[in-house]
């Protein structure tokens, strides 16, 4: 048995599609419409029962010509309205009754009934902590790693274990890419999770609530660039005594 919680699994892009192609590019021009910034890093959140949305670290791009200006950097995050899996479901099963397929045809048909309205907020960020984002994506997208799962015991029955609900999160910066599924509580992803969580808070936040999340936010930072420089093992073997036989 292995842990594969403390990598992400490398993905061909940013947040290409999967399975579901239509319905991704869907989600995917909802949340990651081009602003004419430049993105340093974003992350999508696709949770199984709520609106997806999507987290990006911009800076305006250099201009030409004349002296170089300040850059800022602005926190974007862009949260859909509705409930674009649901929203296609229910149509689906509005089309084909209680046997519902998936098929890319089948997406398409039903996809022009989805709501695609978005809120978007956006708040500045400090050079300072522009800077240990970005370097806390670059050391977890790093050190993805393919993992090699073992889905049939000895005896022949399966093992695996279907996500059927959970929440996805798909990261990139600087043209690397890697995703993670719910991963667990004291895991390295799971504290960055909570990173992404917490200035998830902080970008929906009253200015008068900002400093008590930017100060979770360097503790939880500090902890996880501890954990990344001590450069923990992707997979660990789980003790055979642990299963239950």
């Amino acid at each position: 048995m292995l842990d594969a919680d403390v990598c992400l699994a490398p993905e061909e892009g940013s947040f290409t599609p999967d399975d579901f192609a239509s319905y991704t590019m869907l989600v995917r021009n909802m949340l990651l419409s081009d602003t004419g910034d430049e993105t340093i890093l974003q992350v999508v959140v696709r949770p199984s029962f709520a609106s997806p949305y999507s987290l990006r670290l911009e800076q305006p791009r250099p201009t030409s010509g004349g002296p170089e200006k300040p850059r800022p950097y602005r926190l974007r995050l862009v949260r859909a309205k509705g409930h674009p899996w649901a929203e296609m479901m229910k149509e689906m099963r509005r089309q084909q009754g209680d046997v519902v397929h998936l098929g890319e045809a089948e997406q398409q048909r039903a996809l022009p009934a989805v709501g695609k309205a978005t809120e978007t907020k956006v708040v500045p960020v400090t050079a300072g902590l522009a800077n240990r984002l970005t370097a806390i994506w670059a050391g977890a997208l790093a050190r993805t790693q393919y993992v090699n799962e073992i889905t049939m015991a000895p005896d022949g029955s399966g093992i695996g274990v279907a996500k059927l609900d959970g929440t996805t999160f798909h990261f990139w910066h600087d043209d690397r890419s890697g995703t993670t599924h719910s991963p667990e509580k004291g895991t390295l992803l799971g504290d960055l999770v909570d990173v992404v969580e917490t200035l998830t808070r902080y970008a929906d936040a009253a200015h008068a609530a900002q400093p008590a999340l930017l100060k979770r936010l360097d503790t939880a930072l500090a902890g996880l660039q501890r954990r990344l420089g001590r450069n923990e093992a992707c997979l660990r073997p789980e003790s055979p005594h642990a299963r239950d036989d």
